[in-house]
């Protein structure tokens, strides 16, 4: 796996943990390969070591250049995967930090435009009976934002992007 000669520097950084922002075709799965196995060679243990991607694609074939380069038993103690299954499974293990079960479900966005449209049916409803009013206003974002979220708390579910703040919150 041949580095450009700006990507070793990320492959040794000394930091805990690199983002690697690159254009498609840079080299961005080819950084993070090698510097996972920079990591095991100066004996971080693979439990430590976590290579996150946006795609699928991408995650199999990180996935696949480590299978060619590591000892099975190293491999499967990796976490490789891409930020939205990394995300899942971190809320699986501690649902608390989201206020849901381990048993979640996961809204994509049309399940969230459907949960928005019931929300607005709904407080149309609501003023009609209160105040007559047959032409609500647009609701603001806070409150719709507040109202998706108790609806999904209720339903005990989350969204993709409330599931990456909840991941993150977790760390």
């Amino acid at each position: 796996m041949t580095l450009t000669p700006a990507q070793p520097a990320a492959v040794v950084a000394v930091a805990p943990r690199i983002n690697v922002t690159a254009p498609p075709g840079s080299g961005k799965t080819r950084v993070i390969t090698n510097r996972a196995i920079h990591l095991l060679n100066i004996e971080v243990p693979p439990e430590r070591i976590l290579c996150v991607t946006f795609t699928r694609a991408a995650a199999t074939e990180m996935h696949e250049r480590l299978a060619a380069t590591l000892d099975p038993h190293d491999l499967d103690r990796l976490h490789i995967s891409t930020f939205h299954s990394w995300a899942c499974d971190m809320l699986r293990r501690f649902p608390g930090t989201i206020d849901r079960t381990q048993h979640f479900g996961i809204y994509d966005e049309q399940d969230m435009d459907d949960v928005r449209a019931d929300l607005m049916l709904e407080r149309r409803c609501k003023l009609k009976t209160w105040a007559g009013n047959t032409a609500p206003g647009k609701p603001d974002r806070e409150w719709l934002l507040a109202m998706e979220e108790a609806r999904l708390r209720e339903w005990d579910a989350i969204d993709y992007d409330r599931m990456l703040i909840g991941a993150r919150v977790t760390l």
